[in-house]
């Protein structure tokens, strides 16, 4: 079979993962809450315009920056798992943002 320039490789990665628990003082919901808080909203209606009107990069990157908040970081959207996982034993607190 032909790749043309490019020939197929394999690659494998290894990752570990430290868990630290940081005790702060708030129940599960509360620290969500403080902690989405400091993050920025994506808002798809500036996504979408800065495409058809086909922006600038430096236009992009500045959007960025305004829906990014105070800490550069922003929820592009937000999923609560807990819902899904409850099914299996129980009720369980877990959001993908």
């Amino acid at each position: 079979m032909a790749y043309g320039p490019f020939s197929p490789y394999k690659m494998v990665a290894y990752t570990s993962i430290n868990r630290e628990d940081i005790p702060s003082g708030l129940s599960y919901e509360a620290l969500v809450v403080a902690f989405e808080r400091e993050l920025g909203r994506w808002d798809p209606v500036v996504g979408t315009a800065l495409i058809e009107e086909k922006a600038s990069w430096e236009k992009v990157e500045k959007a960025f920056q305004r829906m990014a908040g105070p800490h550069g970081l922003m929820i592009f959207f937000h999923v609560n798992q807990g819902r899904l996982t409850s099914l299996h034993q129980g009720i369980k607190n877990a959001f993908c943002i």
